[in-house]
C-alpha cells in the first residue's frame, strides 16, 4: 500500500478513494501519469498528488480528467460503480421529452472513405440530460452497418484515447475523419468496419503519428423508424 507522509496535509479518505479510482481508470486506459498530464495540460506532480490522495482535483481539472479518460466525473469520484453510458445505449427520437440538454451536431463523418475533419457546428439537438455525450455526428456511407445506417447520428464523448474494440471518431493524416472500430498493437493500428465488405484500414510505423482521435462513440440516434 502506498504510504504518504503527513507534512501538514490533511489526507481524507474521500480524497484517497478518488486517487485510487483515477489510478485504476488511467492504468486500464494504458496511460502513464506523464501522458495523462500532457493531455489535460497539468504537471505530472498534479496527477501524482491526486492519485496519492494528498490533493483533491478542482472541478475544472476533474472535468478534463473525465473527458480525457472517456468516463463520467461521478465515475472518478466513486459515485457510480460503472460508466454512465454503454455503447449500446441508443436513443430513439420518441424518447426525447423532458430533462433535456442541448449538444452540438458538428458535421458529417464518413463511415466509408473519410471526409475532412469536423470543424463547424451545423445544428443543435436535444438529448436526455443524464446521457454523457459531448457532440453528435451524422453518419455517411454503409461501412458500419448493421449498427450504424447512413443518416444516423453517432453520439460521441470527447477523448483522445480509445481501448481496443471501441468505436471512435478518428482522423488520418490530418484530413480524413472516419467512424471505425479501433485496435492498436505495438507498431500498428487497425481501423475495422462492421460491414465485412470493407477492408481494414492499417496504419503502421511512422504513419502512426498522423492519427488523431476525436472521441469514443457511445450510442446513436436513428431516424430510420
Amino acid at each position: 500500500m502506498l504510504k504518504v507522509i503527513n507534512r501538514g496535509v490533511d489526507m481524507k479518505n474521500e480524497d484517497f478513494s478518488i486517487g485510487k479510482n483515477l489510478k485504476k481508470i488511467r492504468e486500464n486506459k494504458g496511460l502513464s501519469m506523464e501522458k495523462l498530464s500532457k493531455i489535460i495540460d497539468v504537471s505530472h506532480t498534479t496527477i501524482y498528488r491526486i492519485e496519492a490522495g494528498v490533493h483533491k482535483p478542482k472541478a475544472d481539472i476533474l472535468k478534463k480528467l473525465a473527458q480525457a479518460l472517456g468516463v463520467s466525473t461521478d465515475y472518478i469520484l466513486g459515485l457510480r460503480t460503472d460508466k454512465e453510458i454503454k455503447e449500446d445505449e441508443d436513443i430513439k427520437p420518441g424518447d426525447i421529452r423532458k430533462n433535456l440538454k442541448m449538444i452540438p451536431v458538428v458535421g458529417e463523418i464518413s463511415a466509408g472513405n473519410g471526409i475532412d475533419p469536423i470543424e463547424d457546428i451545423i445544428d443543435m439537438i436535444s438529448i436526455p440530460n443524464e446521457k454523457q455525450v459531448d457532440f453528435a455526428l451524422f453518419v455517411k456511407g454503409d461501412s458500419m452497418k448493421p449498427k450504424f445506417e447512413e443518416g444516423d447520428l453517432a453520439l460521441v464523448i470527447k477523448t483522445p484515447v480509445l481501448e481496443n474494440g471501441e468505436i471512435g471518431v478518428i482522423a488520418i493524416n490530418g484530413h480524413k475523419a472516419v467512424l471505425k472500430k479501433f485496435y492498436q498493437y505495438e507498431s500498428m493500428v487497425q481501423l475495422i468496419s462492421l460491414n465485412p465488405e470493407y477492408e481494414p484500414i492499417i496504419i503502421k510505423d511512422d504513419d502512426l503519428k498522423d492519427i488523431h482521435i476525436f472521441g469514443r462513440v457511445v450510442g446513436k440516434i436513428s431516424f430510420n423508424i
